[in-house]
């Protein structure tokens, strides 16, 4: 709760911002507005791509845990080699165009949506059967404090709120920005905070903490424990579809973000270089791309968590900075 009402906040400057300068860059366009400084311009770019690559990083490895899973009878392929092909696919996708990246987003949230569903509908049947621990929801870590656990808590809840900047990167990209955006992002930040509220009640509810914190797959251990009889494989198609969706996001976040800060000359201008026939940034989009392979390689197969962790980090500062330039371009 904490950490979507935060996340509200931060999306009233976003909304604001957006309709006043609708362009690729997001945030650090903000600051350059806001300060009048390159540098500091530079160190908002900097954080916000840092974030985007760390995000992506951390899902790449969260997509080859679901999709080993899938794979687990037929053969045995190595987590990082799954990490970095997929990632390379989402950069070829990138590569095609905004459309092609729309439409498959598109596709693929419906299927997300379908999983949450079904989650839902464990919830359900778990709570019906009598077998839910409505009080585990509620337990904090013995011997720690509780204000403390729950903003703790609040801020690895941000690793879900990158939409704000991934949504004003390609604000140039988007018919009649100044009234669409307003009505997106608070309506889908709303939309998402209740979905995320729901499934982590019912998710701690149907299963130990423990054993959530301790899985590659969560959301299947839920599924696995409520419906027993539901064919695993068939939900870890629709969480690797899930976290495919917001990783490709992410990718186009990154090559956006370089884009448009070469065309405000903060980065070099071979980064604001297009396609001649694909109209996409493909400079952008191959160094982005190169960088977090490095990045996933760097930080190995138990690098969720940590990828995650920095994420988090680099967008706290970043919110602050564009509810900060919110006011004073106002």
């Amino acid at each position: 709760v904490i950490g979507v009402v935060a996340a509200m906040l931060t999306g009233f400057a976003y909304a604001e911002l957006i309709t006043k300068y609708p362009h690729a860059a997001g945030a650090a366009m903000y600051a350059g507005r806001a300060f009048d400084n390159r540098f500091f311009t530079f160190l908002v770019a900097f954080c916000m791509v840092a974030a985007s690559l760390a995000a992506a990083g951390a899902l790449a490895l969260a997509f080859g845990g679901y999709f080993l899973e899938l794979l687990a009878e037929l053969l045995t392929l190595p987590l990082l080699l799954t990490a970095l092909v997929f990632v390379v696919v989402l950069a070829y996708i990138n590569f095609r165009g905004i459309s092609e990246s729309v439409k498959a987003n598109l596709a693929m949230t419906i299927t997300e949506v379908v999983g949450l569903a079904l989650v839902l509908v464990v919830g359900v049947v778990v709570l019906l059967s009598g077998e839910a621990n409505l009080s585990r929801p509620f337990e904090f870590n013995e011997g720690s404090n509780p204000a403390l656990l729950a903003l703790t808590g609040a801020t690895l809840a941000f690793f879900a709120m990158t939409g704000f900047e991934n949504a004003a990167n390609v604000a140039e990209e988007v018919q009649n920005p100044s009234r669409v955006y307003p009505r997106a992002l608070l309506g889908g930040m709303a939309s998402a905070g209740i979905i995320y509220l729901i499934i982590a009640f019912i998710a701690s509810m149907v299963v130990p903490t423990g054993r959530l914190a301790g899985s590659e797959v969560a959301l299947l251990e839920v599924v696995r424990q409520g419906l027993p009889a539901f064919p695993g494989w068939l939900f870890a198609i629709v969480a690797c579809v899930a976290i495919t969706n917001t990783c490709l996001v992410a990718l186009i976040t990154n090559s956006r973000i370089m884009y448009g800060m070469a065309r405000e000359n903060v980065v070099p201008r071979i980064f604001a270089r297009t396609h001649q026939s694909r109209r996409t940034p493909w400079v952008a989009i191959v160094f982005t791309t190169i960088i977090a392979l490095i990045l996933i390689v760097g930080v190995g197969e138990e690098g969720v968590n940590t990828l995650a962790s920095a994420t988090v980090v680099f967008l706290l500062t970043v919110f602050a900075l564009v509810c900060l330039c919110a006011l004073l371009l106002r």
